[in-house]
């Protein structure tokens, strides 16, 4: 059964990097943790939004967010990013809920 969407877990963080790497990181070289580090860290766990079948992750949007200055003003702004879904999930519409799940 799918459960989500929540927060990755610590634990599950090796679970989710390999998630994204399935996807966008199947046909070359290189490794999502390595390459967004503060994407995929422990201190953003609560960022990154799954959902998991049977405790593996299938489906994930991952964002980070900042406060960045503009002409002296401070604003909050939001980076998505690694928004993915195991192929055999595609078409339930997972993505579009960790999406509405992340800024509603």
């Amino acid at each position: 059964m799918i459960e989500g969407p929540r927060a990755a877990r610590k634990d599950e963080l090796e679970a989710v990097i390999a998630l994204s790497n399935s996807v966008f990181r199947s046909r070359r070289e290189g490794d999502m943790g390595r390459e967004f580090p503060t994407l995929f860290c422990e201190e953003n766990c609560e960022n990154l939004r799954i959902f998991l079948d049977d405790g593996k992750p299938v489906s994930l949007i991952g964002f980070t967010v900042r406060d960045i200055f503009i002409m002296g003003a401070s604003i909050r702004v939001c980076n998505v990013g690694s928004v993915c879904t195991d192929p055999n999930y595609r078409g339930q519409g997972l993505a579009t809920r960790l999406l509405e799940d992340t800024i509603l």
